[in-house]
């Protein structure tokens, strides 16, 4: 008989030594935050080829896209939920007719070769949109084609429009360029 005790205070403390680690890691995994370290290397896989680097070239190819993406910023930034928040802007400001839209850009706002990024930069880019020859698509150089340019300082650019577009500010999302380098 106190053989079969034996075995049973074994189970028994097997089974509570085995319900301590499982509770254990419940509550290590249930309150555990996972913070990333610092550095290293970011690698993303998609698949096709790409053809752009240009973001202003990259819509019909859903590689450019991501890839312009990740290398150019613009005004704003679409958060997915439809709501624009500041990206390479500081803010911006619209009139209450809907037709003039001014944007600050950030004083920290930098290319990678350390110049900052400027009002200038704003209007080359969309230059380039509006320029005749443009490559990219029609629809978006006819809207850019009634908009005129202005540079306020050198954070600061003004655009009017011709009539009030109230999705305006969603086309100051495309990726602004390097006007210093290109």
């Amino acid at each position: 008989m106190g053989q079969y005790v034996r075995w049973q205070a074994i189970i028994a403390a097997v089974g509570a030594v085995l319900l301590i680690v499982y509770l254990r890691s419940i509550v290590i995994v249930t309150h555990t935050v996972v913070v990333p370290a610092q550095g290293g290397t970011y690698r993303e896989g998609l698949v096709g080829s790409v053809q752009y680097l240009n973001p202003l070239l990259a819509e019909y190819n859903p590689v450019d896209t991501d890839i312009a993406g990740l290398i150019f910023e613009g005004l704003t930034h679409d958060d997915g939920s439809g709501t624009l928040t500041p990206l390479l802007a500081e803010s911006w400001n619209t009139s209450t007719d809907g037709r003039i839209y001014e944007f600050i850009l950030r004083q920290n706002a930098r290319w990678s070769d350390g110049k900052p990024v400027t009002a200038d930069d704003v209007i080359f880019t969309f230059s380039l949109i509006q320029a005749p020859d443009f490559p990219g698509n029609p629809a978006l150089q006819s809207l850019w084609q009634t908009v005129s340019l202005k540079r306020i300082d050198d954070r600061t650019v003004r655009f009017v429009l011709d009539e009030p577009l109230p999705g305006f500010a969603y086309y100051t999302t495309i990726g602004i360029l390097p006007a210093h380098i290109l």
